[in-house]
């Protein structure tokens, strides 16, 4: 699949989601018209922006899980999951990062 906005290639439904929240919540990699999002902050999906952002402009250095160590490795731990998807969640009832998970964790 390749994105529209930006060209990349994006290899994985954990690619996809990740991309979508980059763009949607935080404004990355080159979102306009996006206005900022109680999401965003560190009380909701704030420490996973790293983690989501990790490779989209250049994927040639990433692996299919390097984003849950990049940063300072938010996505390896599930609190910060649980305080974003519901911020994500439509009326609370679906889980949208359901599938953007590192191993070993469990929501």
């Amino acid at each position: 699949m390749v994105s529209q906005s930006s060209g990349q290639v994006l290899t994985s439904e954990t690619d996809n989601m990740r991309y979508a929240v980059s763009y949607c919540v935080f404004g990355f990699p080159n979102a306009t018209g996006i206005d900022s999002s109680p999401c965003a902050t560190s009380t909701a999906c704030g420490n996973l922006d790293v983690s989501m952002e990790h490779g989209i402009q250049d994927p040639s250095q990433t692996t299919a899980y390097s984003y849950c160590s990049a940063g300072t490795g938010a996505a390896r731990d599930s609190a910060n999951f649980e305080r974003c998807i519901p911020c994500l969640a439509a009326e609370g009832k679906t889980k949208y990062l359901v599938n953007c998970r590192c191993p070993g964790i469990s929501l």
